[in-house]
């Protein structure tokens, strides 16, 4: 009988950064501190990975959070019409 082993999926800062457009060290620090982005995970002392399923839930609840963006000059549009 063979038991499966739950694979996940880490990624490097760099990885994280590049994720969000090439983002800077301290964009991702303050996601981390402000507003609720998952911290890396530490492997033994230097080792720091971030969970990729963790970064999706928080994409996802990100998302679901999120304002529509209005175009300029829709309102106005809408009233003249």
């Amino acid at each position: 009988m063979q038991l499966s082993t739950p694979t996940a999926e880490f990624l490097t800062a760099r990885q994280v950064r590049d994720r969000f457009g090439g983002a800077s060290a301290m964009w991702l620090h303050r996601r981390i501190t402000r507003d609720g982005f998952p911290a890396p995970v530490s492997f033994g002392s230097r080792l720091r990975y971030f969970s990729l399923a963790e970064i999706e839930a928080w994409e996802q609840r990100h998302l679901a959070h999120r304002t529509p963006m209005r175009r300029p000059g829709a309102a106005d549009q809408a009233a003249a019409a």
